[in-house]
């Protein structure tokens, strides 16, 4: 058996005194690949806050594997948000440079600029890229940091298929280093029949 590191126990969160979601329960292990699945407003989002200890949670628990106060349990996790947050006047050479000052691994910015096809784009600012772009930048985050736990709210939204492969290469890797990737997608619902790759698993809100 996998090593447990999330378990959400009865949770619901309300906003605006409505329920986003209530009675969840679910338990998230080391090297595992889960896609949280859910129509518009399910609360897809808000699950990988409440996770995040962003958004607080209305009733039920999370616990996590490893003990401690909200601001070391965030240090465990790496969130990504829909939206690329990113210094648009920057230079895409200056925020690589910038994430790997930041970052846990030194030294790798060339590796990160080939591995991403930066090169192009390296000497322009990031507010003249297009979406995609924008949003293949904000993956750098994932080579330069080191936190076991990712919470990847649409990583695939706007992205072109060589910009998909990246992705999925990174996830797998993190699965390998007995990581946790939580994800959201805005499918409504799984095809029926559809054959799921191993590791991967389906929480449905």
């Amino acid at each position: 058996m996998t090593e447990k590191l999330i378990t959400c126990d009865n949770l619901g969160v309300q906003k605006g005194g409505q329920w986003v979601f209530r009675h969840l329960n679910a338990e998230f292990h080391a090297g595992e690949c889960v896609l949280i699945h859910g129509r518009s407003g399910s609360g897809k989002t808000v699950l990988l806050e409440s996770i995040k200890l962003i958004t607080s949670c209305s009733e039920g628990e999370i616990k996590f594997s490893e003990a401690g106060d909200a601001k070391s349990l965030r240090k465990l996790m790496l969130y990504l948000p829909f939206w690329p947050k990113l210094p648009l006047r920057h230079s895409v050479e200056r925020y690589v440079r910038d994430s790997e000052k930041h970052g846990h691994r030194q030294g790798t910015a060339e590796a990160v600029i080939e591995y991403f096809d930066l090169e192009s784009v390296l000497h322009d600012r990031i507010s003249t890229l297009s979406a995609g772009w924008q949003k293949r930048l904000q993956l750098v985050q994932l080579l330069f940091r080191e936190e076991r736990i990712w919470l990847l709210d649409h990583p695939t939204a706007l992205l072109d298929s060589e910009g998909l492969g990246m992705l999925e290469g990174l996830m797998q890797t993190r699965r390998q280093q007995d990581g946790l990737i939580l994800y959201t997608s805005p499918l409504s619902q799984v095809p029926e029949g559809t054959e799921l790759p191993e590791g991967l698993r389906i929480l449905q809100l």
